[in-house]
């Protein structure tokens, strides 16, 4: 199956788990956290795929924090293309959501995926 279309399944998913983890209406106001978390990063105004490509990026490295610790977070930074803030900075902004999704992922293990697995 196509890669790229494999990432965006797991991207799916991650939104699926984050629906049921914090509610719809949870999931708009965490993605309104993530805006004003990132709004700052762009100097002129952005389209709207640059602004969909970041919060998506902030959607993997909460998801990634929250399976994996700072070794989530060192995925994320390896592999993304841009500069993110700072383990601690990242953990204290989305402490709730990161519990929440903690929490979620504790009474539903079979839910956890592995977004960065090997290709074999």
């Amino acid at each position: 199956m196509n890669k790229k279309l494999e990432k965006f399944k797991k991207i799916r998913r991650i939104e699926e788990i984050y629906e049921k983890a914090f509610s719809r209406i949870g999931m708009g106001s965490f993605m309104k956290l993530a805006w004003n978390n990132v709004k700052g990063d762009f100097h002129s105004e952005p389209n709207m795929l640059e602004v969909s490509a970041r919060l998506m990026i902030e959607e993997i490295l909460v998801y990634e924090i929250a399976v994996d610790g700072e070794e989530g977070y060192k995925k994320v930074k390896e592999t993304a293309s841009i500069e993110l803030k700072t383990f601690e900075k990242v953990s204290a902004y989305y402490k709730n959501y990161l519990d929440m999704v903690i929490n979620y992922l504790k009474k539903h293990p079979e839910k956890k995926i592995d977004f960065f697995e090997k290709d074999n």
